[in-house]
């Protein structure tokens, strides 16, 4: 903390340096600029939104006006790409918000409950039931050849019309929403002293609750939610310029407005591609169709590449597809275009500091939080274990990884919270405690459930093998293997086979992608 605030005091001042931080695909990197660099970097940046009709010039008149209301600011931040998007940056003053914070939960709790009702009633399929819907349509692609398209909208906040999204959300609205029904919110008292505030709808029926509750007309949500995206200005020598287009990468709900924009270009656009022998999926703005006819997934890989000028929506150049891929990474999973098997891609959790994300410091419990992290967050799928899917071998090198991942957690946990002093054999229970819990997932994969737990152990021997503060653990992790290696011994060469080949083609992180 003394050394963030010296930087921050001190250095940054006296250099005049922008300094800010970037998050990308696998961690977080800082950014600077000098400050005169940082201002002509600005100005071409608004010169060129201004010509795109991005920005528009708020006169004095319209500036007074919105200052009573409440005024936030804008701010640019640079992506990993170098490309600047605007930022909504709230005012510490609660008196100069647009909306106060409690509001703005309040309303994006009811447009995600909206979302779902609109969500339901579609043939699009989205992340969540991802895995559900590939069991029930794999029959139909198994022995057949699939075509898989891969891209994502370019600039999907940046591109967003306000004026047409305002006519969709108005139209829900007017759909999903009787007009006068108001947002019943209930406030808990707990236990612990503690208040928290849960959503609903609700209509007359509330008064059999014995809570506080508050009420919200719809008028005053549709307001707060236009207002969200129309109410962005931001001052620039002596000048006030308002967002036009597109959503602001800050405000929490840019990315709710941003599905529901998607979504009805997808109702209007795209429904023809949705049959019983394909599959669409968009999550936010990246889309993956699959699809066992060939014309049907040239149809639309065109069909999306010349764009959609309505909603001023373009494709990346940067587009995967089955006849250029061997492999396609979406989302969270990757998935082999020719045997059509599924596999999680641990591609996104190699970076080596992968503890940055938790409030470690503020564990009392240290170790045993350490046990259950590594018990809790197990990346693995009752799904991606089945023999109906994936082979054996695919399924070992899944449990590997899986395991791999937990050891590198408890790793950066220890490093960071125990700062590598621990109790004898806390190691050896952790790596325990994982085992059990991938040993329960694959025990109906194979004939032996001593097979997974194996795995496990090897896993866990091989990340922590190049820290000599894990010595003894390690022999006990030795002599557990040569135990287990007795009751595997006819599979036992088929798995070392398959370790060997992973570290092999990930240059020694099996949680890289492969190298050929």
């Amino acid at each position: 903390m003394v050394l963030n605030w010296f930087v921050q005091v001190y250095i940054c001042g006296l250099l005049e340096n922008v300094f800010f931080v970037v998050k990308t695909t696998h961690n977080y990197k800082l950014e600077y600029y000098w400050k005169s660099t940082w201002k002509e970097v600005c100005q071409k940046a608004i010169v060129e939104s201004v010509k795109k009709d991005k920005f528009a010039y708020v006169s004095d008149e319209d500036h007074s006006m919105w200052e009573v209301g409440g005024r936030a600011t804008l701010h640019f931040r640079s992506t990993k790409h170098g490309v600047l998007r605007p930022l909504l940056i709230k005012s510490c003053n609660a008196q100069q918000k647009i909306v106060p914070d409690s509001l703005t939960r309040i309303v994006q709790h009811f447009l995600n409950i909206l979302y779902c009702k609109i969500a339901s009633e579609t043939p699009f399929n989205n992340s969540k039931n991802f895995l559900q819907k590939w069991c029930e349509i794999y029959p139909q692609w198994k022995g057949k050849k699939v075509h898989f398209v891969k891209m994502d909208v370019k600039d999907a906040f940046g591109s967003v019309n306000h004026t047409l999204l305002r006519c969709i959300i108005k139209v829900h609205f007017r759909r999903y929403v009787n007009s006068g029904q108001l947002i019943a919110v209930k406030t808990v008292k707990f236990s612990s002293n503690k208040t928290r505030i849960l959503f609903d709808v609700f209509d007359e029926d509330f008064c059999s609750y014995h809570h506080p509750v508050q009420y919200y007309p719809i008028e005053l949500l549709f307001g707060i939610v236009v207002k969200s995206f129309e109410c962005c200005e931001f001052q620039w020598r002596r000048k006030f310029y308002r967002l036009k287009c597109g959503l602001p990468q800050g405000n929490e709900l840019s990315a709710s407005l941003c599905n529901f924009y998607l979504n009805a270009m997808d109702q209007k656009y795209l429904r023809e591609f949705v049959s019983e022998s394909s599959l669409l999926i968009r999550e936010m703005d990246d889309y993956l169709f699959i699809t066992t006819s060939h014309e049907q997934a040239v149809k639309f890989y065109y069909f999306m590449q010349k764009g959609i000028s309505e909603f001023n929506v373009q494709i990346n150049a940067k587009t995967e597809t089955s006849d250029t891929h061997h492999e396609i990474s979406y989302l969270k999973y990757i998935i082999n275009t020719e045997d059509l098997e599924i596999g999680y891609d641990y591609s996104k959790y190699a970076s080596s500091d992968i503890a940055h994300w938790l409030s470690l410091n503020r564990t009392v419990k240290q170790e045993r939080f350490i046990k259950d992290s590594t018990r809790t967050t197990c990346v693995l799928s009752d799904i991606l274990v089945n023999a109906m899917f994936n082979r054996p071998q695919t399924v070992m090198k899944i449990i590997f990884q899986c395991a791999y991942l937990q050891a590198s957690r408890m790793h950066a946990m220890v490093d960071r919270l125990l700062c590598g002093c621990f109790r004898e054999g806390f190691v050896v229970k952790c790596c325990k405690m994982c085992a059990k819990v991938i040993r329960r997932k694959s025990v109906k994969r194979f004939q032996n459930p001593d097979v997974g737990t194996y795995i496990t152990i090897r896993a866990f021997y091989e990340r922590l093998l190049p820290f000599g503060r894990y010595r003894e653990e390690l022999r006990q992790l030795s002599l557990r293997m040569k135990t287990l290696q007795c009751v595997i011994s006819d599979v036992i060469l088929e798995i070392e086979y398959v370790i060997q080949d992973l570290m092999s083609r990930t240059s020694g992180n099996p949680l890289k992608r492969s190298d050929f």
